[in-house]
């Protein structure tokens, strides 16, 4: 079930309202928002995203089916987050599954209309690469808070394996890492090739641009 978009001043979703008020009008037309159940599937894996989600007050759950049949959640997306990055970085398919874990209501976009959107340029293009290069989202990989990277990062530095400072990581020994993760993390590495083929040079020039513009 979905409505138009009514919410045409400022949207709940934390990504959203922080656009330049000229980009946000240019997007609201082509936003709906839509109920959001617990338990939803919006998502299958190995599928693609047709809609991109902006959560307001749901919850939603990137969920990655293990071998043994169990299953391990690999990200959290809420108010301040979306759900589709691969559609902005030109990915095909997702191998997690995308569930509803806390219901409430998100704001809609066809995947067509972000991709189109996304490489006009603008706060929203500079809004949607931040967020996937901050903490924050590396936070909600894990399921957690920020401070919950920070002792996890810890971790790992004390055995040798990174170099962590201020947010920035260095691998230091990749090998060890790759024999201590289970097997999500093949998961997670099928659907980052996805993402960053065939289009890898121009994603990185436009992070490097990015990056030249926050300083």
């Amino acid at each position: 079930m979905s409505r138009s978009f009514q919410n045409e001043d400022c949207s709940p979703n934390q990504l959203l309202s922080s656009l330049s008020a000229e980009d946000y009008a240019r997007l609201v037309p082509h936003l709906r928002t839509v109920k959001l159940a617990l338990g939803d599937v919006i998502c299958q894996g190995s599928g693609n995203f047709g809609f991109a989600y902006f959560p307001t007050n749901s919850v939603v759950s990137l969920i990655c089916d293990m071998e043994d049949g169990a299953t391990v959640e690999v990200a959290l997306t809420g108010n301040d987050g979306v759900l589709g990055t691969s559609i902005f970085l030109d990915g095909k398919a997702t191998a997690n599954r995308a569930i509803v874990g806390i219901a409430g209501e998100a704001v809609r976009m066809e995947a067509r209309v972000l991709r189109d959107q996304f490489v006009r340029g603008g706060t929203f293009q500079r809004v949607l690469l931040r967020y996937i290069m901050t903490q924050e989202f590396i936070a909600s990989m894990l399921g957690g808070r920020r401070e919950t990277v920070t002792v996890a990062a810890g971790r790992l530095q004390d055995a040798g394996l990174i170099h962590y400072s201020r947010g920035r990581l260095r691998i230091v020994d990749r090998k060890r890492i790759e024999e201590t993760v289970c097997e999500c993390y093949q998961a997670v590495k099928t659907e980052c090739n996805q993402v960053l083929t065939p289009n890898t040079e121009k994603y990185f020039n436009v992070c490097a641009k990015l990056r030249a513009e926050l300083g």
